[in-house]
């Protein structure tokens, strides 16, 4: 079984490797370096105490992909790449699904939502932003 901690590092271990982006397991207290994936929690469902033996928990991850936005149709583009369906970020969930070494646990992307501009940092930076939602199934027992 793996724990909320491992699996955000996990996650970020893996995504870190897709080429030209950085992943955080944390959100930042700064804008980050773009572009970038930051990781959060965003709901989990529990093996209740019958299952614990053989039953699963189930988290689901909010995965913000950002890229800078300093050109509009360039920024869309780049962000479109990462965030595609046959994109990095997905083959690297695909190549690795189950988040290093062991099959207790599984990932994989499962929606895309809020694609636009966020605004962030102290120089109101402007970015382009989607999030991914990844599911992460963890065997408890």
């Amino acid at each position: 079984m793996s724990g909320l901690g491992e699996i955000r590092t996990a996650l970020a271990a893996l995504l870190d490797d897709v080429e030209g982006l950085s992943a955080y397991a944390y959100r930042p207290a700064s804008v980050p370096n773009l572009p970038a994936a930051v990781i959060s929690p965003s709901s989990a469902e529990y093996a209740t105490p019958m299952q614990a033996r053989r039953g699963q928990d189930i988290y689901q991850f909010d995965v913000l992909v950002l890229v800078p936005f300093v050109d509009a149709e360039v920024a869309q583009a780049t962000l479109d790449e990462l965030i595609s369906a046959d994109g990095p970020i997905r083959a690297a969930l695909a190549a690795s699904p189950h988040l290093g070494p062991g099959y207790g646990t599984t990932a994989y992307a499962t929606a895309l939502a809020d694609y636009g501009v966020t605004i962030g940092g102290a120089d109101e930076q402007q970015n382009l932003g989607a999030t991914l939602r990844v599911t992460v199934r963890t065997t408890t027992g």
